[in-house]
């Protein structure tokens, strides 16, 4: 990956019910099995994440493959321990939608 590659942000919108604390903990917990899997010195250099409280967001950068494994990690454990009706991810400010849905915008798009 080059050095100077531009953030690619995923965005985790989280329902109001969702206790925000409990957000943080999980990407923590996120961010100690990326640890594990690449080692302390490639978490502080390629992983970058906030959650904000009163938004109800977090946000991963996932222009690194370690980043994109706390994203990956970070994603399956919010389904499993919030529900997944209780979050909705958007990447680089797009809503992530199925391939046939944009497939199927594409054509709309080209009539």
């Amino acid at each position: 990956m080059p050095v100077d590659s531009p953030p690619r942000i995923v965005e985790f919108a989280f329902d109001n019910q969702v206790d925000m604390t409990e957000v943080a903990g999980t990407l923590e917990l996120s961010r100690i099995a990326a640890r594990s899997l690449y080692g302390p010195e490639s978490l502080a250099l390629h992983v970058r994440c906030t959650v904000d409280p009163r938004r109800h967001h977090a946000t991963i950068d996932v222009s690194s493959k370690v980043g994109r494994a706390v994203a990956a990690m970070f994603l399956g454990y919010c389904r499993q321990e919030f529900g997944v009706s209780a979050l909705r991810v958007v990447a680089c400010g797009i809503p992530i939608v199925p391939a046939s849905a944009l497939a199927s915008m594409q054509r709309r798009e080209d009539q």
